[in-house]
């Protein structure tokens, strides 16, 4: 109580001990002076060592038992040998828990979850016995360290199809290359979202070293421009040479007589997997990106391109080249209105989740767009104004489709749009009054 300040709840003496350790090390983990007590000394080192080697069979007490010893001995102000020699014991306790090869994707995630996972929390060969073909160190502070430890466990047996570095604010562009260059014949899916150190050349990397990956998210990386995600990525998508045979040592390559056609061919056709979903959002998307991504991005199914800069008339052109359009992410685009809503009404069919808060849409396009794409509902059990439909009719490729309802709007956010609020709450009683099929998020 005295070093604490206030009254803690805890279930021995060692656990006080150790959040009082956790809370104020600079008063409690210094070096041993002549003035301390024999019995304070006794007792600190008893601690220090009991909790350390204490041999835990549950996963979730060796996460926290992880979690503590990482706060320790990161800390600048703990004693150099202390913390090397609990870090060691600590090492010991992970490799002796984490033989089931099941607990340690489990650990990796929670660690990141409670972000703290970093370089030298976990041992290298901790990464090397990890057989999973996805991962996930979204929101941790992994660095170089365990990058390589990781790549160096991937080039024994690839097998990582699907990683995920969102917030992970020490990975850069060397980071992923190593990942590409090892798992780049595999890897599908990459979350970079947030991660301030990536830049323009990830682009170069994708289209070069992962030509299986389908799903990419950069969104909030703002060293990366959308310029370049035009130019160096979404129009190279399908012009993609491909690699060159190895030429055998000590023989001269043979002159053959490439015609035309064939030359035509090998720029054109691409071996590359079709991309399924990307997240673009807070680049600033402009028309040029859109007009490109109208061309060369036809598979896709989610995107995400909040916080776009592109016109009305453009987006919803677009909107005609992606029938297989599922997720959207437009947030907070003044564009967006209801011209391109109805677009978006008309031409994708499978739209199931649209995330359009803050953009100016009013309530005839949104209910116009629930009406064709959420679950049928006729206006008099809803107990609302009919609408006019011919208004969707009028766009040339429209595909009304009320009974396949797996492919139905379920979930759609209007929050801070221009509504009026009152119209949309009355809406979304309706609707939540009669169906649990569609979810109208207005908070």
């Amino acid at each position: 109580k005295k070093k604490m300040g206030s009254v803690m709840k805890v279930n021995s003496l060692s656990e006080l001990c150790l959040e009082v350790m956790l809370q104020k090390p600079q008063e409690c983990l210094f070096e041993d002076g002549e003035d301390d007590d024999r019995e304070m000394r006794k007792s600190r080192r008893a601690v220090l060592h009991g909790l350390s080697v204490k041999k835990e069979n549950n996963v979730a007490d060796i996460i926290s038992s992880i979690s503590r010893w990482t706060l320790m001995w990161e800390n600048p102000s703990i004693r150099e040998d202390w913390r090397e020699i609990r870090r060691e014991e600590m090492f010991e306790v992970i490799n002796s828990a984490a033989k089931s090869n099941e607990i340690r994707p489990q650990i990796v995630w929670s660690l990141a979850e409670r972000g703290r996972l970093l370089d030298g929390s976990l041992p290298c060969d901790f990464w090397e016995g990890l057989r999973c073909d996805t991962l996930s160190l979204a929101g941790s502070r992994a660095g170089p360290e365990i990058i390589s430890a990781l790549v160096k466990a991937q080039s024994i047996e690839p097998r990582l199809i699907s990683i995920d570095l969102s917030s992970c604010l020490l990975i850069d562009d060397n980071a992923v290359s190593q990942l590409a260059k090892t798992c780049g014949s595999i890897l599908q899916r990459l979350g970079l979202r947030d991660c301030r150190k990536i830049t323009n050349t990830i682009f170069d990397l994708v289209i070069q070293d992962l030509p299986r990956l389908i799903d990419l998210d950069i969104s909030g990386d703002f060293n990366v421009t959308v310029q370049a995600a035009t130019i160096n990525f979404v129009r190279r998508l399908n012009t993609i040479i491909p690699p060159k045979k190895k030429r055998s040592i000590g023989r001269p390559p043979k002159r053959q007589r490439i015609s035309s056609q064939d030359l035509e061919i090998e720029t054109t056709q691409s071996n590359r997997a079709q991309f399924l979903a990307l997240g673009i959002s807070g680049l600033g998307v402009d028309d040029d990106f859109l007009m490109a991504a109208a061309t060369e991005l036809t598979s896709i199914r989610q995107i995400g391109i909040a916080y776009g800069h592109f016109s009305s008339n453009i987006i919803s052109k677009t909107f005609q080249a992606w029938p297989h359009l599922i997720d959207l992410r437009v947030q907070w685009t003044p564009s967006f209105d209801d011209f391109a809503l109805d677009a978006l009404a008309a031409h994708c069919p499978r739209l199931t989740a649209l995330d359009a808060t803050g953009t100016p849409i009013t309530i005839d396009a949104i209910r116009r767009l629930i009406h064709f794409r959420g679950p049928y509902i006729d206006d008099a059990v809803l107990d609302l104004p009919p609408i006019d439909p011919t208004y969707i009719y009028s766009f040339p490729t429209f595909q009304h489709n009320q009974q396949d309802h797996s492919r139905h709007l379920s979930w759609f956010s209007c929050r801070y749009t221009n509504g009026p609020k009152a119209s949309l709450q009355k809406i979304s009683s309706a609707y939540a009054a009669v169906t649990s099929h569609i979810r109208i998020v207005l908070k």
